[in-house]
């Protein structure tokens, strides 16, 4: 079918040039009786999870996190964090605008030296976790003995900080050093037989079924003999 210059073309019919409505990008198997049409619709594809880089899923923290929380859980993290706020705080109470501060010794040194070892005990917990009995025990002694030495334990509040981190760090144990398991118990042997009682308390424990009474035996009855006389009463 020949258009006649400047006319449009039919509806649904094929423009000048032979190339269908839309250009080449119509696929001739979705139109009906094509090969995905007869075949229904396409399997749904499985949700991919979101990747946030090699770190894996977002919110994972990605390597660094990783080995953050490894570092912080190989060490009394929270009882080095404890005492080493409440050594800060002794120090700060040094330097506290009052018109009354309580120093010992020779210009207030102990007032200052107590809690510079406080502080060093806490960081020891952090970077040299296998003595931390001894810092801990440490920390404890350092934190009561503010309460004379520097402004009452910096206000109760930094003795009672490093009194609390040095317990925690005593108590902290690593997580890897899991108990050995028990062995499992022996089987026991079985119990031997019990002897028998003899029959002397046989007869005692079990006395024995009383005797049943005797029934009374019957009359006997006598039939008269024929020819013989009966007595009457």
């Amino acid at each position: 079918m020949t258009t006649p210059p400047g006319s449009s073309p039919p509806p649904g019919g094929t423009p000048p040039g032979g190339s269908p409505p839309g250009g080449d990008d119509t696929d001739p198997d979705l139109i009906p009786g094509g090969l995905d049409w007869q075949a229904g619709p396409a399997p749904a594809r499985p949700a991919v999870p979101d990747q946030a880089g090699p770190a894996g899923r977002a919110g994972d923290g990605g390597p660094a996190g990783g080995r953050w929380r490894h570092w912080r859980q190989s060490r009394p993290f929270w009882g080095g964090a404890f005492v080493t706020a409440g050594a800060t705080l002794t120090l700060l109470s040094e330097r506290a605008p009052l018109p009354l501060i309580i120093h010992v010794g020779i210009q207030g040194m102990a007032g200052y030296l107590v809690p510079v070892v406080l502080l060093l005990c806490g960081l020891l917990l952090w970077f040299h976790p296998a003595q931390k009995t001894f810092y801990s025990i440490l920390a404890v002694l350092l934190a009561l003995g503010t309460w004379i030495t520097s402004n009452l334990g910096g206000f109760f509040a930094g003795m009672l900080l490093g009194v609390l981190g040095g317990c925690l760090g005593f108590a902290w144990e690593r997580l890897d050093n899991q108990p050995a398991p028990r062995p499992a118990p022996p089987p026991r042997p079985a119990p031997p037989p019990l002897p028998q009682p003899p029959a002397g308390l046989s007869i005692i424990l079990n006395p024995p079924d009383p005797e049943p009474e005797p029934q009374p035996r019957p009359k006997p009855q006598f039939e008269p003999r024929p020819g013989s006389r009966t007595a009457r009463p």
